[in-house]
């Protein structure tokens, strides 16, 4: 970038002098200067200021500012690089484009930079913050605004949600083409399966669960969802009890593929592994007492621990009626223009707990299991309370266990 002064004539005997701000480009072969800013109208110590910028020594503007006479000073603003990092990744994630374009827009836009830039800022920190890192240059904004502003803003917000999370969604970046994913009950990927060689159309699982095929037009692939086949069988294990106890904790990680291999390996260990998991595994019963505490428990004004108890219910059987889950609902952050507090929160989505993650994950394992000593534990499981998860999965498992005869008969290689 470079400084010139162009003078340009006007009526006869008069010129007038422009100071511009430019940079070369190229246009084909020719080099040509293209016009930045205009810096005619700036105070003369000023335009001075950007002439030392420009020039780019290192102590230019704090010398200036020395001889200045207290008309110029320095002060050390925010890095606009890291708002213009956050202005891309919200444009490419569509945030911007769902907002709209009116001046309301922009303010919500601001909230949401603002708050990933300073999380728990108040309104009148992003006021700030927009000051001091040229955000009304880098994103173009055509008015000023207050906190008041702010604070009117959440009103029109509360009511475009459905329109924003409805274009948000539309704006979301497609899937890759030709891949499955398997999720268990954390809603986490255990696997991705991408298929090369055209659309997946159809699909099966092995009867004992070890395989997964999929097919398109031409092709059939088989896919190992164990991770631990040899020869299209799970083959056995020695496992100590230490690596037996390592396993009982991965049961309960909230990585799926970590809890998902666990059950495998545990699977593989035969009447070790059935006998490490009788000893930690145990029919669920129902507990009038607990259950009564816990429903006490979502009257808490603490919401995270109505959030436990919820899920500990959950996690016991118990349904949970409206009037519950309305009661985890938490406040909304976002006010309206007299700064009242807008209508609550939807009800979280309540996932299991550890506890409730490593029991189905342990049911998995006793029902690939090959040694005889599993319907036994399978049995005992499935005599627990009616209600519980736990009941219900040994209960599957074991219709399931006793419609592969055959398969535990075959000795594991």
């Amino acid at each position: 970038m470079f400084i010139a002064e162009v003078v340009s004539k006007g009526k006869p005997g008069k010129s007038y002098t422009s100071i511009l701000l430019r940079e070369s480009c190229r246009v084909g072969s020719a080099v040509k200067s293209k016009t930045l800013a205009v810096l005619t109208h700036l105070p003369v110590h000023v335009l001075e200021a950007v002439r030392r910028a420009v020039a780019q020594p290192a102590d230019s503007l704090a010398k200036l500012a020395d001889v200045s006479d207290r008309s110029l000073r320095l002060r050390q603003g925010e890095s606009f690089g890291a708002l213009w990092t956050a202005d891309q990744i919200a444009r490419q994630l569509g945030i911007q484009k769902a907002l709209g374009v009116t001046h309301e827009a922009e303010l919500s836009y601001w909230q949401v930079l603002a708050r990933v830039l300073r999380p728990g800022a108040s309104l009148l920190a992003m006021v700030r913050l927009a000051a001091s890192c040229a955000a009304a240059a880098l994103l173009g904004w055509r008015l000023a605004f207050s906190e008041d502003d702010l604070y009117a803003n959440g009103s029109w917000l509360e009511g475009r949600h459905a329109v924003i999370e409805r274009r948000l969604w539309q704006a979301r970046p497609a899937p890759p083409q030709d891949q499955l994913f398997l999720c268990d009950v954390t809603r986490k990927e255990i696997h991705r399966f991408e298929p090369a060689t055209g659309t997946v159309r159809a699909l099966a699982f092995s009867p004992d669960g070890t395989a997964l095929v999929t097919t398109d037009y031409d092709d059939a692939l088989v896919w190992d969802m164990t991770g631990r086949l040899q020869n299209g069988r799970l083959p056995s294990l020695d496992l100590t009890a230490a690596e037996m106890e390592s396993l009982w904790q991965d049961l309960g990680s909230d990585e799926a593929w970590v809890g998902h291999h666990a059950a495998w390996t545990l699977a593989a260990g035969g009447a070790a592994s059935v006998s490490f998991l009788a000893g930690r595994m145990h029919p669920a019963f129902s507990d009038p007492a607990k259950i009564m505490a816990l429903r006490q428990c979502l009257t808490d004004r603490d919401l995270n621990v109505r959030e436990q108890a919820a899920c500990e219910l959950l996690d016991l059987g118990c349904e949970l009626p409206p009037a519950d889950l309305d009661a985890l609902r938490r406040p909304n952050p976002a006010v309206d223009a007299r700064g009242f507090h807008l209508d609550r929160l939807p009800p979280p989505v309540l996932l299991p707990l550890p506890g409730r993650l490593r029991s189905p994950r342990a049911v998995m394992a006793l029902e690939h299991c090959p040694a005889p000593e599993t319907q036994s534990l399978l049995d005992t499981l499935a005599d627990g309370a009616p209600a519980a998860p736990q009941t219900r999965e040994a209960k599957a498992a074991l219709a399931r266990w006793r419609s592969l005869p055959a398969a535990r008969a075959r000795p594991s290689p």
